[in-house]
């Protein structure tokens, strides 16, 4: 314990301190303007959001994951939400985790910056890498955050041992071991940028086969870290298949479902998603035009900004997919700063690095009027009254026999009510793209163990037939329907 102390008091000098505060203000900051889901500010909350508050809370309240309520996202995101949970119910307890995460984010981005830039210039850059996470930040509170620290912190040490051509420790290797299965138990495409990075790295290092089993141990036991506790907690409660169908092979089906022609993006959406990758694109040209300097660090930087940029066609056209390639950006910008006559007379490199400010600068601008409408608009005020009204029609005795059919988890989260079926928001929309799943919400209102169903009004559910023959309309309001099971 003494020598941690020490070590401890060694590493937090006066300077590294004033750092971190300024950091975690940073942080602080942009979360309270940019956070909607989140911020004491705002009183809004939308669907994905609400829906791990909701998980939180129903873990907090004794429920299990997967077995008597269903998302299909791995556990971590639960943990983190029930973690939250401890601090505050309401949305503050989420705040705080969120400030931790982004403070450990920024110090990771400051550490890539310092590989090439000085001191000054690194923090400046750090600080404005908050306008390019908020492009991709999409109002908070959603898995990809919580991956990040591990993320950023992982590639850092990746581009340190690529840049200055170090061996890559054992340590990096355990980092990288728990940053996959952090990953992994969220969604595990947010891996994507160290897979790549640590690959490339593996490729370039000598091939010496006693190292590779070291390192192959080192990873498996991070990952096992992590891993066990939830493997060991869903088997004692007899729902770690239901884990592991719920975290993998949902979303196996996800995929499938949409790169197979079954999901249809728009061509608007593409052009949402172009815009959005022009920061990628940069890094790409920066990465092809740095290839003579550093020949490991440009091919790193290629593969990872053009398998990134296929991502943001591929998969579903979310922004916020985009924000785990936030430390790969920050290593571009870093190159492009370090070495300015990149840009000297090539007119597409200074024409991608101007479509780069005016996309960050744009969307910003865009972001601070959304923000505004999200932090003064009445939304939640309405959706609350609304729900609280419809609440006062469902007697105490039948409290714990409720379920919202295609209705949003903020209805829970509002009322307090704790669902009674295992799919209890959103059945529709989760179930399109699995037919057991589909079948198994049909049984459960076939049985007929909620006494009252609340549905959105003028709204067509797939199931309204059956509802209709053993449910009857009671009560509504502008936006719920209250069906009673009939006697």
């Amino acid at each position: 314990m003494e020598v941690l102390s020490v070590k401890i008091k060694n590493y937090l000098t006066e300077k590294r301190i004033v750092k971190i505060f300024i950091f975690c203000m940073a942080a602080f900051m942009f979360l309270l303007f940019f956070s909607w889901e989140t911020s004491p500010l705002s009183g809004f909350t939308s669907k994905d959001s609400s829906i791990f508050r909701l998980t939180g809370q129903l873990w907090d309240k004794g429920r299990i994951p997967y077995k008597q309520f269903f998302d299909h996202k791995g556990p971590f995101i639960f943990f983190v939400q029930w973690l939250a949970c401890q601090i505050t119910y309401d949305k503050l307890g989420v705040f705080a985790v969120q400030i931790v995460c982004l403070l450990c984010t920024l110090c990771g981005i400051y550490r890539i910056f310092r590989l090439l830039l000085k001191e000054k210039a690194s923090m400046i850059w750090t600080i404005a890498s908050l306008f390019i996470i908020n492009i991709y930040f999409d109002g908070g509170n959603l898995t990809e955050e919580y991956c990040l620290p591990l993320i950023t912190w992982s590639l850092y040490y990746i581009f340190k041992c690529i840049y200055k051509e170090i061996e890559y420790q054992q340590k990096y290797y355990f980092l990288s071991g728990i940053t996959f299965a952090v990953c992994s138990l969220t969604r595990v495409t947010n891996f994507m940028p160290v897979f790549i990075a640590l690959m490339t790295l593996i490729f370039f290092e000598e091939r010496n086969y006693k190292k590779i089993v070291k390192s192959a141990i080192s990873f498996f036991i991070g990952a096992i870290v992590i891993t066990l506790p939830f493997v060991i907690y869903f088997y004692a409660h007899g729902a770690l298949y239901e884990m592991l169908y719920g975290t993998i092979l949902y979303n196996v089906k996800n995929i499938f479902y949409v790169t197979g022609g079954s999901y249809s993006v728009s061509i608007i959406e593409h052009i949402k998603m172009l815009v959005y990758s022009v920061p990628l694109i940069l890094v790409l040209i920066v990465s092809i035009f740095y290839v003579k300097k550093n020949k490991r660090l440009s091919i790193s930087l290629l593969l990872m900004s053009g398998v990134s940029i296929i991502m943001a066609f591929v998969l579903r056209p979310y922004p916020h997919y985009l924000v785990v390639w936030i430390p790969m950006i920050a290593m571009g910008i870093s190159i492009l700063c370090n070495t300015r006559d990149m840009v000297r007379g090539k007119w597409h490199m200074a024409a991608m690095c101007l479509m780069s400010i005016i996309v960050i600068l744009g969307k910003n601008a865009l972001l601070i009027k959304e923000n505004y409408e999200k932090h003064t608009g009445n939304y939640m005020e309405v959706y609350e009254r609304e729900a609280k009204e419809i609440d006062s029609m469902i007697p105490d005795s039948a409290k714990n026999a409720v379920v919202a059919y295609n209705v949003e988890a903020t209805y829970y989260l509002v009322t307090g009510k704790v669902p009674c079926y295992k799919y209890c928001f959103l059945q529709d929309l989760q179930g399109v793209v699995d037919k057991r799943m589909r079948m198994e919400f049909e049984e459960e209102i076939k049985s007929c163990k909620a006494k009252y169903i609340i549905t959105r009004k003028n709204r067509r559910n797939r199931l309204d037939m059956l509802l209709r023959r053993n449910y009857e309309i009671v009560g509504e309001n502008n936006l719920f329907v209250v069906n009673k099971r009939a006697k």
